[in-house]
């Protein structure tokens, strides 16, 4: 068994922080009743709201719908692929044993745990919407990896040959019922009788 070398070069994405102090300037000039917070109190406040967001995303099935309807963040359970080009191999056991060894994730029944983003549904839809995308965090990665590994069950399964999109028109479609049962129910007088 040939172990991987950890002393080779890694790969690191690039990436550019847009939470500047230019960002938090033209905040505050788009926002005049902002002006007086510290940049770093506005900060503070965003990224508390954001780590409130991941947390609604975690502990509820349904997910949450983000600001100014940019679209719908929720946990989703999807089997594995069937033919798989890259195995996930367990480095720490196969090095032991001398022979490869594969993950089987025995602890969420081979179902994995992955994060949705989708901007296909909505009440007010965007222009270019297909270009918008979701990048997940370390932090909230592993947060939500722990929430999976703890109540995988909680959340829903996902056909991998089906829309996304189409599973929010349903539902949409069931809640539109829903309520109009519910107020034919409050309107319905059964001494009343239609001719």
């Amino acid at each position: 068994m040939r172990a991987p070398d950890l002393n080779a070069p890694r790969f690191r994405y690039k990436f550019t922080d847009i939470l500047t102090v230019d960002m938090v300037k033209a905040f505050k000039k788009k926002y005049p009743q902002y002006a007086d917070y510290k940049d770093m109190d506005l900060l503070r406040a965003l990224s508390l709201q954001h780590q409130l967001m991941a947390r609604e995303v975690r502990d509820s099935r349904d997910g949450i719908e983000l600001p100014s309807n940019l679209g719908f963040l929720f946990i989703g359970m999807v089997k594995p692929a069937g033919k798989k080009k890259r195995q996930n191999i367990a480095w720490a056991k196969s090095i032991k044993l001398g022979i490869k060894v594969l993950h089987k994730n025995w602890e969420t029944d081979n179902r994995i745990g992955k994060i949705f983003y989708c901007s296909y549904v909505g009440q007010n839809r965007f222009e270019n919407r297909q270009l918008w995308a979701f990048n997940a965090c370390r932090p909230f990665k592993r947060s939500t990896s722990e929430a999976i590994l703890k109540n995988w069950s909680n959340y829903s399964a996902i056909d991998p040959h089906h829309y996304i999109w189409k599973l929010f028109e349903k539902n949409k479609l069931k809640d539109k019922y829903d309520k109009r049962t519910s107020r034919q129910l409050e309107e319905y007088n059964e001494f009343e009788l239609e001719d």
